[in-house]
């Protein structure tokens, strides 16, 4: 299967074990590579802060304690494309964040796909090496 995905970094943000792997199965089907998948948002800023930087993030916004938004803001100010996932409308969501994509829980493996596939990645820059 073709996909924009293919050999992308996706950084996955989501605290339920069983929606966590969906994702993961999901991105890797369409060629993704992921990394996480983290619960929490300190433990997926220091990813970003510290290893390969991903080239989109799935975040789920409500991750039981606390909102993923922080870490939305940090891949947005770096240009990476970012998903929002939820399970309420987007007019829910802070005005702030209603321009970036997201994801409707419940979701399968079409929906997860034609969400990436909309997304729009920078182009790497001469020279700079993505991943293994």
């Amino acid at each position: 299967m073709s996909s924009s995905l293919s050999g992308r970094n996706v950084l996955i943000v989501e605290d339920e074990y069983l929606l966590a792997s969906a994702l993961q199965e999901a991105v890797e089907l369409l060629g993704g590579r992921v990394v996480g998948p983290f619960a929490r948002v300190q433990q997926a800023m220091q990813s970003i802060q510290t290893g390969e930087m991903p080239d989109v993030g799935l975040l789920d916004v409500n991750l039981g304690s606390e909102y993923s938004y922080p870490l939305a803001d940090a891949l947005v100010e770096r240009g990476i494309p970012t998903v929002l996932i939820t399970g309420y409308d987007p007019d829910a969501l802070p005005e702030a964040y209603r321009s970036l994509s997201y994801l409707r829980k419940p979701f399968d493996l079409a929906s997860v796909s034609s969400t990436l596939e909309r997304l729009t990645f920078p182009k790497p820059s001469p020279g700079e090496a993505r991943g293994p």
